[in-house]
């Protein structure tokens, strides 16, 4: 996997959630999602988990290592989103 461009905050968060709105079915265009949102509340299980994880490395470029593969990184938005900063090094 080549690595993405650095992006702002903004950008990424942007970018996280239009992937999670492809995934998860209660993350729908009407709905505002806050950081402190629960993705288990957006319809997060092992499917849509798999899913999402494949399609989140693709569209950042990265890979996420096993020791992120757990419920406290995919627990919220801004959980997910600080996975991903330290992956990717943006979100400056």
């Amino acid at each position: 996997m080549t690595p993405a461009e650095p992006v702002t905050a903004d950008e990424m968060t942007g970018r996280l959630v239009e992937v999670l709105r492809r995934h998860l079915r209660g993350a729908t265009p009407a709905r505002a999602l806050a950081m402190e949102t629960r993705l288990e509340d957006l319809g997060l299980d092992s499917l849509s988990a798999m899913s999402l994880l494949l399609d989140l490395e693709s569209c950042f470029g990265i890979s996420f290592p096993d020791s992120m593969l757990n419920a406290g990184t995919f627990g919220t938005l801004a959980t997910l989103r600080e996975a991903l900063e330290s992956l990717t090094g943006g979100g400056r």
